[in-house]
């Protein structure tokens, strides 16, 4: 029997009901599980101090039904098996050799890993201490050396990144800039030659040898309908400053503006010159 709890014996452990928050240190074991030949030093230093505390219950099984049997194995001989029999063997082990076998085992265990833990006395070397301080301090330094390039290194990225960005921006910008300032010029021209075509020359004028140039300003809407039409700047003659004024509110309509362009305020001369 203590052969197979030497052998065999599992130890653990469960959180007491309410002590959670209090052994927060110990909520590694909590819920622990682990076979005794197997335990590091520190975990069973660390469940006897959690039991102490009050903060885990501990302990150490074998399994029950495989040791009540080998009870059964060796005193079969003697014995007939029959329920008073097995009544007294499960009743024996369950409040004499187990929890004797379990205090063993716990004290062997405690007494192994104090064995462990506790170390000879060594002798300092200051000279080596104070040069092993000295080098982690320089690795601490070299450390952190690397860690300001690496950071300054990945700022000047982050910068060039921005500045290639800002300039892709402008480049678009200044192509959207000159391509609606191209796309108006042909607008202007377009509309210039329009106005000609439709331009006619008040009869009264002509006999009266009268030119001039009248500026009309107007606004142009998305779509090219002709509004808020008035004279800007006029010319002596007052047929002259009539007739271009009308010439636009007749026309009402031009070819809609350029894309990006909603409304546009114009000034555009009309030209009366009589032909030689």
């Amino acid at each position: 029997m203590r052969g197979q709890f030497q052998r065999f014996a599992v130890a653990s452990s469960k959180v007491k009901r309410g002590k959670k928050e209090e052994g927060e240190k110990y909520k590694d074991y909590f819920e622990f599980s682990e076979k005794v030949q197997r335990m590091a030093s520190h975990r069973v230093l660390a469940l006897f101090r959690a039991e102490k505390e009050g903060i885990l219950s501990f302990s150490v099984n074998v399994d029950e039904e495989r040791a009540i049997q080998n009870i059964h194995h060796k005193i079969s001989r003697n014995y007939a098996s029959n329920t008073l029999v097995d009544r007294a063997v499960t009743e024996s082990y369950k409040r004499i050799l187990q929890p004797n076998f379990e205090s063993e085992i716990k004290k062997e265990l405690k007494e192994k890993a104090v064995k462990k833990v506790v170390k000879k006395p060594q002798v300092i070397d200051e000279d080596a201490l104070i040069k092993e301080k000295l080098a982690q301090k320089q690795k601490l330094f070299e450390k952190e050396l690397e860690e300001r390039k690496l950071e300054q290194e990945r700022l000047e990225q982050l910068q060039k990144e921005e500045l290639a960005r800002e300039e892709e921006f402008r480049k678009i910008q200044l192509a959207k800039k000159n391509l609606l300032e191209k796309q108006k010029n042909i607008y202007l021209s377009e509309l210039a030659i329009w106005i000609k075509q439709h331009l006619k020359y008040p009869r009264h004028a002509r006999r009266m040898n009268q030119e001039g140039v009248v500026k009309i300003s107007f606004i142009i809407t998305k779509y090219g309908d002709i509004e808020s039409v008035k004279i800007g700047s006029a010319c002596p003659y007052k047929r002259l400053n009539l007739a271009a004024k009308s010439l636009l509110v007749e026309l009402s309509r031009f070819k809609p503006l350029p894309q990006n362009l909603d409304r546009w305020e114009l000034s555009v001369p009309i030209i009366y010159a009589l032909k030689d």
